[in-house]
């Protein structure tokens, strides 16, 4: 029979807490050198051409890039033009550098095959939510 008193309310609220700040608090800001975060972000689907003079910078800082989680990259590069599943929980994000024939669509609509043959950056994420890869498609 478990027996509550204070002392042990209270420790199971420190440890409640402390769970709470090391799961949310050991996220640490990422940023890159020499990389415009915001020219980045207001080039959507790299229609305006933009993202073409960050992206040599972000492919120079790839490694810096693995092991990041899903949230890290939505902060360092805003939300993905495009995302794949794949088995396994793979998922990849996909950002465009170049204007490309999704720019010309109404509302940016994407279909699959059109992708292929752009400019993109593809980030693979683990069934572990960490990117495992970054592959550049010129």
């Amino acid at each position: 029979m478990f027996i509550y008193n204070k002392k042990t309310v209270f420790l199971k609220k420190i440890l409640f807490f402390s769970l709470i700040c090391i799961q949310f608090g050991c996220q640490t800001k990422v940023s890159l050198d020499n990389f415009n975060i915001d020219v980045w972000k207001n080039d959507k689907f790299g229609c305006k051409n933009l993202r073409l003079v960050e992206v040599k910078s972000l492919i120079a800082q790839k490694e810096k890039i693995k092991g990041l989680g899903q949230n890290q990259i939505i902060q360092l590069l805003g939300k993905p033009d495009f995302q794949e599943l794949y088995a396994r929980n793979q998922r990849f994000y996909i950002y465009f550098y170049q204007k490309n024939e999704t720019c010309d669509q109404p509302n940016n609509v994407i279909k699959t095959a059109p992708i292929q043959n752009q400019k993109t950056i593809k980030l693979r994420f683990s069934a572990l939510d960490m990117v495992t890869e970054v592959l550049v498609d010129n």
